[in-house]
């Protein structure tokens, strides 16, 4: 074989290693941008009552549940001033949270904390119902995606244990201010709400809130008039949500237009005598 054959094969299989390699890159760069894209579209919502009063405690286990699950958006409940400069420090700068009262943070008790780099706020407020015990909101804000400018209205809020009737009137004044938002966005209205409800799945509270009881108020019978699903049972059809007490009050619901891909209860984050950091365990939810 003459120096000339050989110098052709050789330009032959440069040229198909070549036209391979790029094909590949090609390849494994679409697959890449596909994942990326699925990563972007994907987010995740936490609901978590943290127990503040023994934050100063626990705080190093509660900001690692926090970490090790990454949430986007945290509703988190009780959350005293006295501690919310240093849990917003522990969490990171990549976390803001939406002060409903700045010029007095102990006012209200469950915010709600986004991830900065994925959303910006559009507007923000609060409903104030019935005070029991501390003084009871219904925080609101609605956000809008950096990447896709996908909009949601997110509620968080901490429901009275002890008095029903005024759990009751909570729960009217939340779903009211849902349906006046729903009106005023229009058709595309998407709406998440997280909240300790001090209430069970069989309770007419909840009931309610899924559009399959009413509640009754001095005569008045009231219906929920929005649309509404619990993202735990979305997608675990049988398996009953994990709780710490005798039944779960945490809760992640949703209006149906938003799609839940998991939803989750952890219930790590013991020490070393098997002490949860809070009374309660966060729930998770991640949509698309």
């Amino acid at each position: 074989m003459n120096f000339q054959t050989v110098l052709s094969l050789v330009k032959k299989f440069s040229f198909l290693f070549f036209f391979i390699f790029i094909s590949c890159s090609d390849n494994n760069s679409s697959e890449s941008n596909i994942e990326n894209e699925s990563e972007e579209i994907e987010f995740k919502v936490m609901s978590y009552n943290i127990s503040g009063g023994t934050f100063s405690t626990h705080k190093d286990s509660i900001i690692s549940l926090i970490k090790k699950n990454s949430p986007d958006i945290l509703g988190a409940q009780e959350l005293s001033g006295s501690i919310k400069s240093e849990f917003l420090s522990l969490l990171g700068l990549s976390y803001s949270i939406i002060e409903t009262f700045p010029s007095n943070v102990n006012i209200s008790t469950h915010n709600i904390i986004y991830n900065n780099r994925l959303f910006n706020v559009t507007n923000f407020g609060y409903f104030e119902t019935e005070t029991c015990g501390p003084r009871r909101f219904i925080n609101w804000a609605l956000l809008k995606r950096k990447d896709n400018n996908e909009e949601y209205y997110i509620y968080n809020t901490h429901l009275c244990n002890s008095d029903l009737e005024l759990r009751k009137q909570h729960l009217i004044d939340l779903v009211d201010l849902m349906d006046e938002h729903k009106a005023q966005f229009g058709a595309d209205y998407k709406a998440i709400l997280t909240g300790d409800f001090n209430s069970g799945l069989d309770t007419e509270f909840i009931q309610f809130m899924l559009g399959k009881e009413s509640l009754t108020i001095n005569l008045n019978i009231y219906i929920n008039p929005v649309d509404i699903i619990d993202t735990w049972r979305e997608v675990n059809l049988t398996d009953t949500k994990p709780s710490q007490g005798e039944i779960s009050v945490d809760w992640i619901f949703s209006t149906p237009n938003i799609e839940t891909i998991s939803s989750s209860v952890d219930m790590t984050g013991t020490n070393s005598q098997n002490e949860f950091p809070s009374d309660h365990s966060p729930v998770i939810t991640v949509f698309k």
